[in-house]
């Protein structure tokens, strides 16, 4: 296993994560390394051309971030590392991909499908921790009312165009916009 230290940039602050399954080894012809293995040698290097960006990654960076979920020995909480999960994303951060939903725990999906009645926000824990969590999400009026299925009406910020409120919950819930 490898060592990857990634230098300061879009994706946070940097830091070290892991290398869990297989790396490549190539030669930078250009662009930036921002990223190297324990040896020295290039784990991402990005490059810029005309208006668009591209980063290579000489590991696999997906694996990585999921590397606490794929074990036999499983136990609660699976953790997710911040800086894997920076790395992961953000290529489609980087090509304007908006989230629809921003979530404060990972292990916790939300989905968010909009209609003429409202905007319903789906609640999966995908690793029992009965969580307490922050959504966030871009909203073009201030809202009514925001509603749980298991907790009922819900505090909520509306500032600048988004809003914020927390939910706890327990393994899966609704939460609805009006």
């Amino acid at each position: 296993m490898y060592k990857v230290n990634w230098k300061p940039g879009a994706w946070g602050e940097g830091g070290e994560t892991e290398c869990v399954i297989q790396r490549s080894v190539f030669e930078p012809a250009g662009g930036e390394v921002v990223a190297t293995f324990d040896d020295g040698q290039p784990a991402a290097i990005t490059n810029k051309f005309g208006k668009g960006q591209s980063t290579l990654l000489a590991y696999a960076a997906g694996l990585t971030y999921s590397r606490f979920y794929r074990r036999t020995d499983l136990t609660y909480p699976v953790r997710y590392d911040a800086l894997d999960r920076a790395v992961v994303i953000q290529a489609a951060l980087d090509a304007g991909v908006v989230r629809p939903v921003k979530v404060s725990k990972p292990g916790v999906e939300a989905t968010r499908p909009d209609s003429k009645a409202g905007t319903a926000i789906a609640l999966i824990d995908h690793w029992v921790q009965e969580p307490t969590v922050t959504i966030e999400l871009p909203f073009e009026k201030k809202p009514q009312k925001v509603r749980s299925v298991t907790s009922g009406d819900l505090q909520f910020k509306y500032e600048n165009g988004q809003i914020s409120f927390e939910v706890s919950f327990d393994n899966l819930d609704i939460v609805t916009i009006e």
